[in-house]
């Protein structure tokens, strides 16, 4: 499928790593079931996300047993329906919205470091757990972003005894830098908007064969796996800014929707007549 291609291009991208992340998606299903509107679509988009009903079913059991989901009568039928563990397991990239539409006070958190060679451990741990948290990386051991991390820090601090070689600062300006240069050269843009490019490529090329001749179910089922780690592949590494630090040209947003668009076209040809 054309989604398969866009995904090729990335060597880096590893099919079983993105394959697992797309398939915890059906957390993100029940997490939009309360919302109402979309509930149908992404439910049945990810129930032929797995090859059968066992597979959806026993994907919908390790939610229960990891205590993600819990069961519920709604309309005199049970459902599942996210826990508070649940909700806040979701990552970033499968809530967007949340993340563009938050206020930020033109703060900015700076985390500096110098990890000593003997301790270089603890810089690979922070730097995977900044990345983690959507920093972008302004110069080698300086790590910035517009949100607020001082409980982490905290934890950090005294979890892994780093006050000795790393700071958390706080500022409104960094080095008479502005906020579009910033963010600009904090985050790898270029890579960024390729992701974009490819899944907005891939999956505009299967909606529109989609609409020239109706795909069977095999056929959705197989674009619904492949636009799931397309989708994850272009979106994971998305740091997600806030709405008003967007660089130009930007097409994260445009990902989301065709993404919202998919989901609900592959609803609409498997919809039981």
């Amino acid at each position: 499928m054309a989604a398969d291609k866009g995904w090729k291009a990335h060597s880096k991208w590893n099919r079983t790593i993105l394959a697992r992340k797309a398939g915890n998606l059906l957390t993100y299903a029940l997490a939009q079931g309360a919302a109402g509107a979309l509930a149908p679509h992404l439910a049945r988009s990810w129930n032929l996300f797995h090859a059968s009903e066992i597979a959806y079913a026993r994907a919908q059991d390790r939610l229960l047993k990891a205590g993600l989901a819990a069961e519920i009568t709604r309309r005199g039928e049970i459902v599942l329906e996210l826990t508070e563990e649940g909700t806040a397991s979701l990552p970033p990239y499968l809530r967007p919205e949340v993340h563009w539409r938050y206020r930020w006070d033109g703060i900015w958190f700076l985390f500096a470091y110098d990890v000593p060679e003997p301790q270089r451990e603890h810089r690979d741990i922070i730097r995977r757990a900044l990345i983690q948290r959507r920093f972008g990386q302004f110069q080698k051991s300086l790590w910035i972003g517009p949100w607020d991390i001082r409980p982490w820090f905290d934890d950090l601090r005294q979890a892994a005894g780093i006050l000795d070689f790393a700071m958390l600062l706080e500022a409104r300006t960094v080095m008479g830098v502005s906020n579009e240069r910033l963010v600009l050269q904090a985050w790898p843009w270029d890579r960024i908007a390729s992701r974009h490019t490819d899944y907005l490529h891939a999956v505009g090329g299967i909606l529109e064969a989609w609409e020239e001749d109706a795909p069977s179910e095999a056929e959705v089922r197989e674009a619904v796996r492949s636009e799931a780690m397309a989708y994850v592949g272009a979106m994971e590494h998305d740091p997600l800014l806030p709405r008003k630090l967007w660089p130009p040209e930007y097409r994260g947003y445009q990902v989301y929707q065709l993404h919202l668009d998919f989901l609900r076209q592959a609803s609409r040809l498997t919809r039981p007549a």
